[in-house]
């Protein structure tokens, strides 16, 4: 009887261990999920997957009894080790350990011979077993962001099912030639380790989507031009911080590719080829030492994200007025002394960076970006706020504006005609006034003045209704307005370093009962 069950089980693609069931991934999938270990304990003939929230160092004895768990998440609970008994749940299939204080990984792990998924990102681990590789199934492992694992066990080579490898930031110092053997591989991360050579055999891994190299001290960064142009089916290409000096033209090869990040590498001028790319929608080209672009930039018509910051530009291309699909811009840490009135037809932008640059002031078409809610024109020193306003008051969707360090003395009343605002950072300048008219910004949150040099604050500061957080600090107040009390949502204020009184700080204290104070540093 019992051979016939297994016989009915395995040809309807169902596998029965003791009184368990292992579902297919799709069916799993479907199953409610449990939060609560006690909940799930009671139905445990029902609890195929289980959330755990409540912190604990050890592993729950109730959650070991669950025969028939088989997906089972437990990240940030301060877990320190896992027992023998994980060997119990026998059919599970998806293990998510995240960001706990697990410093080894018990061997036992690798006899629950259904898992697919192993996550133990964010952890402490020294160390993995060598037995690892005994989890044939294992589809998807991540060691990422661990203290330092210098080594991959040569097991994990082994695991030719393997999908998606992490293994970034944890000081990993070499890869062998077997990595070739993953072929299985979509998702590959090897950033921010000691990597000095690629191995040319990873051109073999034909089936990844995405792929990061980033941040590693490769010896002769360009030579991994010769194995990547055989992966032609990338979407995600991440080569930041390799020294790389060029972009080779083997990116014509990658038809799919969507996001493309070559930041902080020695990158002066770009091949034609690269914007032949017309679907990418991602292209990062930060921190290098480009000085131009050429109007073929105009064929990347379905870019949302576009870097330029920290290069060599004096200028931005008018061209860039054609990408109308572009929803952040960054052009912060140029040498340019003015934008293009043509950034005015980018409709679709949600956030530009134009800080630290040679800017004296900013288009009137700025003001026709109806989208924009987040602009950054931080550490601008030659920037005219007078000369900017009328651009600036027009941006009716403006949730965030950066405007530190700038030098300003004074500003006109026209930007708190920015109804939207929420969140103004204005600290570092050198404010002596604010505008009495700044009780307009009714939907303002979070206002930073700090190291200014402001004698006074406006009566009008108490029509705020909607303020949390006022910084104060580093200034040269003697006294705040009677007004500051009519904020009802105000949580923090910040007065370090002014001239207030013991009996006026008193008073503040009497006026704002429910908000947290500083007057010290």
């Amino acid at each position: 009887m019992i051979r016939l069950l297994c016989s009915v089980g395995f040809l309807l693609g169902i596998h029965s261990i003791g009184f368990g069931q292992l579902l297919s991934p799709e069916e799993l999938e479907t199953k409610p999920k449990f939060y609560s270990i006690d909940n799930a304990y009671i139905q445990k003939d029902s609890a195929y997957r289980l959330r755990v929230f409540k912190r604990a160092n050890t592993f729950s004895a109730m959650v070991l009894n669950m025969h028939n768990l088989q997906d089972l998440t437990m990240n940030s609970l301060r877990l320190e080790s896992l027992p023998d008994e994980i060997t119990k749940l026998a059919l599970l299939q998806k293990l998510s350990l995240r960001s706990n204080k697990l410093k080894e990984v018990n061997p036992n792990l690798s006899k629950l011979a259904h898992l697919r998924h192993l996550d133990l990102n964010g952890n402490r681990l020294e160390s993995l077993p060598e037995e690892l590789g005994n989890l044939t199934t294992l589809e998807h492992l991540d060691v990422g962001k661990n203290r330092f694992i210098y080594y991959l066990p040569t097991g994990v080579y082994n695991c030719t099912s393997l999908k998606f490898l992490g293994a970034n930031k944890i000081k990993l110092q070499s890869i062998p030639d077997s990595i070739g053997d993953l072929t299985a591989l979509e998702h590959l991360d090897l950033s921010r380790n000691k990597l000095t050579v690629f191995q040319v055999s990873m051109e073999n891994l034909v089936n990844l989507k995405y792929l990061n190299l980033g941040h590693n001290p490769i010896e002769e960064p360009a030579k991994i031009y010769k194995w990547l142009d055989k992966i032609t089916g990338i979407e995600t290409l991440l080569l930041d911080g390799l020294g790389l000096p060029k972009v080779s033209k083997v990116i014509k090869k990658y038809k799919n590719l969507s996001v493309f990040s070559i930041r902080l590498n020695k990158i002066k001028e770009l091949p034609l080829d690269l914007f032949e790319l017309t679907q990418l929608e991602y292209l990062d080209l930060g921190a290098n030492i480009i000085d131009s672009l050429p109007d073929e930039l105009s064929k990347l018509e379905n870019l949302t994200f576009l870097s330029l910051e920290r290069n060599e530009f004096t200028k931005v291309p008018a061209v860039i007025g054609k990408l109308t699909k572009l929803q952040e811009l960054e052009l912060g840490v140029n040498r340019i002394t003015e934008l293009p009135s043509e950034l005015g037809k980018l409709k679709q932008l949600e956030k530009l960076i134009v800080s630290n640059t040679g800017l004296k002031g900013l288009p009137t078409s700025l003001g026709d970006l109806e989208n924009l809610e987040y602009l950054d024109i931080a550490f601008n020193r030659y920037m005219s706020p007078y000369k900017s306003v009328g651009a600036l008051r027009k941006l009716q969707n403006l949730k965030y504006l950066n405007m530190r360090e700038s030098r300003y003395k004074k500003l006109p009343d026209g930007f708190t005609e920015l109804s939207a605002l929420e969140d103004w950072d204005l600290r570092d300048n050198q404010l002596q006034v604010l505008p009495d008219s700044i009780g307009n910004l009714q939907n303002l949150k979070k206002l930073d003045l700090r190291y200014n040099e402001l004698k006074t604050i406006p009566e009008s500061i108490g029509q705020l209704k909607n303020l949390e957080e006022l910084n104060l600090g580093y200034n040269k107040l003697k006294s705040l307005p009677e007004s500051i009390k009519n904020i009802p949502q105000l949580r923090l204020l910040r007065l370090e370093r002014n001239k207030l009184s013991e009996e006026e700080q008193a008073k503040i204290r009497e006026w704002l009962p429910n908000t947290k104070i500083l007057f010290k540093h």
